[in-house]
């Protein structure tokens, strides 16, 4: 059923592929053309305010397939199944081998999930940091430390804000109450990124000082960057349910994704009373959450796609839910899931508008 689901999933995120490239697309178009490997690492940067990893990977790739946007775009596809694959290993590791549907549930909600579809399309490193998420909540949860280490320091290096991901490793260590040798383990795994942050601190202590320029100068910027308000808060529910999409007629917009948030509230109540089990994955989803929250109320930067990181952690326990339920509801609540999955990726392959 798995290899069914990832050949699904791949077929899903070639549709619509060949969008027109939107502004941060063609940035990074742009870097990849002009700019040396040397000079994505040491001179773009000051211009940007993301870290190098992907830009690196965008050079590499489009050295080889050339500057079409689905040649652009290809790798975010490839990352978007291969974290289908990794959301289903690390439900699996809650039940064992045996138990096949609840992983395979997880599965086929991210598989099918709108959000998840749009970004796994776009030449941005967000399905990058995605895949880099679950497996280090894998590698962590399976203590593969080198595993760990790798995929943290890649993680950060693609993306800054899946640094709010990092605290949740040690919390669980403490409420798990580890011995000193896996504290010892968790330590060095933790070595690697802290020397590659030693490296880049002067050049992200430039970016940082850019992004103050930034909004110093266009105030208004923070309502593009994302901040700690109300409205960026409920887009987070408002996207994970019906993806990245919005309706001129907003009565319909709002009436669809209420309707649809019925069955996602009621299994996420469910994993919540039987979150002993997978309050790992609870921890995985909230904590970035939060700590994104308050750390925006300084610097914006709490926005629902950058924490697309989370959304396999959103649909194991969305998955954990169905399966806490008989075969007769949880088969309706899993219809329900995949109803707002399936309506939320037809407005956008139907409707150009919600296209780029």
């Amino acid at each position: 059923m798995i290899w069914l689901i990832l050949a699904a999933s791949f077929i899903l995120r070639l549709i619509a592929i060949n969008q027109s490239l939107w502004l941060d697309e063609a940035i990074g178009a742009m870097a990849a053309r002009d700019f040396s490997f040397f000079g994505i690492l040491n001179n773009f940067p000051k211009f940007d305010n993301h870290p190098p990893i992907y830009y690196l990977l965008l050079k590499g790739e489009t050295s080889l397939f050339g500057f079409s946007e689905i040649s652009l775009r290809f790798p975010s596809i490839i990352f978007g199944v291969a974290t289908v694959y990794f959301t289903y290993i690390t439900a699996r590791h809650f039940v064992g081998k045996k138990e096949k549907f609840f992983p395979n549930f997880c599965a086929l909600l991210l598989a099918t999930s709108p959000l998840h579809i749009y970004y796994s399309q776009e030449a941005r490193m967000y399905a990058m940091a995605a895949f880099l998420a679950v497996v280090a909540v894998y590698s962590f949860l399976k203590e593969k430390w080198i595993l760990f280490s790798f995929s943290l320091a890649v993680l950060v290096f693609s993306d800054y804000v899946p640094v709010f991901l990092l605290p949740v490793f040690w919390i669980i260590g403490f409420i798990d109450r580890k011995p000193k040798q896996w504290w010892g383990k968790l330590l060095l795994s933790h070595i690697p990124l802290m020397i590659l942050g030693l490296f880049w601190l002067p050049i992200f202590l430039a970016q940082s000082q850019a992004g103050k320029w930034l909004l110093s100068t266009l105030p208004a910027w923070k309502n593009v960057a994302g901040g700690a308000t109300f409205k960026q808060a409920v887009l987070v529910w408002m996207k994970f349910v019906l993806g990245r999409i919005s309706l001129m007629d907003k009565t319909l917009y709002y009436a669809l994704v209420a309707f649809f948030s019925i069955p996602f509230i009621v299994v996420l109540v469910r994993a919540w009373n039987k979150r002993q089990k997978v309050l790992s994955i609870w921890l995985y989803l909230m904590i970035p959450l939060i700590l994104g929250f308050l750390t925006s109320i300084i610097f914006p930067a709490f926005i629902y796609f950058r924490f697309l990181y989370v959304l396999p952690a959103f649909y194991i326990l969305a998955g954990w839910g169905i399966s806490q339920y008989g075969k007769k509801i949880g088969r309706v609540l899993l219809l329900g899931v995949l109803g707002a999955n399936l309506v939320g990726w037809l407005i956008y392959v139907k409707n150009p508008y919600q296209q780029r």
